[in-house]
């Protein structure tokens, strides 16, 4: 369960044209309150900085599995994006890319394995899933010029989106075996998926056919189903095991949202700032990234009960964000050091 850096549909909710729900949901009471009332991280995250290749300056963690190891990218000594393992207690591994000196980035993993995309010979990004950490291999796509993985489950099943022939973006779904399923869209000629949890399910978005973005929840029996109401844009970032799905919101300004049993729960008073929820895992802890009205960004846990706390930047840094949390809840994300380098870093809780 991961999310990126910046979300991938970020740059798509720029142009999309949103008018305003009158069924927004409210924020719940623990976060109307502007930056002042915004609780300090919970007691117990400790914050770990992930380190960097040799020769390279910055680093980014996009996921963390419950035995605490991490994927993510970060730059060798040429500037050349590379996919990191962070193996629990060990030190961080450039994993192999399909050519010497093509780009890679890992987005998630299980136990045994991680996806994500290389580069080809001719520089387009392909699908890739790596047994960690030596090899590698590219999966199939839909015959366009692009694919990439986004997420993978316990039962090696894996999401995320492929390019048609006709350059259309398609979510797709590989299973155990490697062979992909084009799983549609909503009426249009682009998907994408973001997040599959054990029972097969998968969550992402698609353009409607009005041109406006809904977030959607995939299985195998039920097909792709729009689970956004009208009048706003909103994309699945994650969905957990008891399918809970977060993700982005958008009327006037992006917020970060779960949607659990039907319903749609903002995070953040639009108030406090605009947020985007990157993760969830199977207990209901949310994380993400919250821009306070302030300035600056922050990396935020959302409890169960609807309590959100920031986490801690690093020393000197101005911003951070969280991308992924494990069951135990362990996270990780991105923070930027008093360089303004950016860094992997874990909240470990010490579970």
């Amino acid at each position: 369960m991961t999310a990126r850096r910046f979300p991938p549909f970020a740059a798509l909710f720029l142009s999309w044209a949103c008018t305003t729900d009158p069924n927004l949901p409210v924020a719940p009471a623990e976060s109307q309150s502007l930056d002042p009332g915004i609780q300090a991280a919970p007691p117990g995250f400790s914050l770990v900085d992930l380190g960097i290749l040799a020769g390279g300056t910055q680093s980014g963690a996009w996921s963390i599995n419950d035995r605490g190891d991490v994927v993510g990218l970060a730059d060798d000594s040429t500037g050349t994006a590379r996919a990191i393992y962070v193996p629990w207690g060990g030190p961080m591994i450039q994993l192999p890319s399909f050519y010497p000196n093509a780009s890679a980035e890992a987005f998630d993993l299980n136990k045994r394995l991680a996806v994500g995309w290389s580069s080809d010979k001719f520089g387009a990004q392909r699908a890739a899933v790596w047994k960690v950490p030596y090899t590698i291999n590219r999966l199939k796509d839909l015959g366009g010029s692009t694919s990439v993985a986004r997420a993978i489950n316990d039962r090696n099943e894996i999401t995320g989106w492929a390019t048609t022939p006709g350059g259309d973006y398609h979510a797709v779904r590989w299973d155990a075996t490697g062979t992909i399923t084009d799983l549609g869209t909503l009426g249009s000629t682009y998907s994408q998926a973001y997040d599959i949890n054990d029972a097969g399910t998968i969550t992402g978005c698609s353009i409607l056919p009005t041109g406006q973005a809904h977030a959607f929840i995939w299985d195998p029996v039920l097909l792709m189903q729009d689970i956004g109401p009208a009048g706003s844009a909103q994309c699945g970032n994650a969905i957990n095991n008891a399918g809970w799905v977060v993700g982005e919101w958008r009327t006037s300004s992006p917020q970060g949202v779960t949607w659990a049993g039907g319903s749609w729960t903002i995070h953040w008073s639009l108030r406090t700032g605009t947020s985007s929820a990157a993760d969830v895992n199977d207990p209901g802890w949310a994380v993400g990234y919250l821009i306070p009205r302030t300035g600056g960004t922050r990396a935020y846990v959302r409890s169960p009960a609807g309590v959100n706390s920031l986490l801690p930047n690093l020393p000197g840094g101005p911003a951070s964000q969280a991308t992924s949390i494990n069951t135990c809840g362990k996270v990780v994300g991105w923070g930027t050091n008093a360089s303004y380098q950016s860094r992997a870093v874990l909240w470990d809780t010490g579970c």
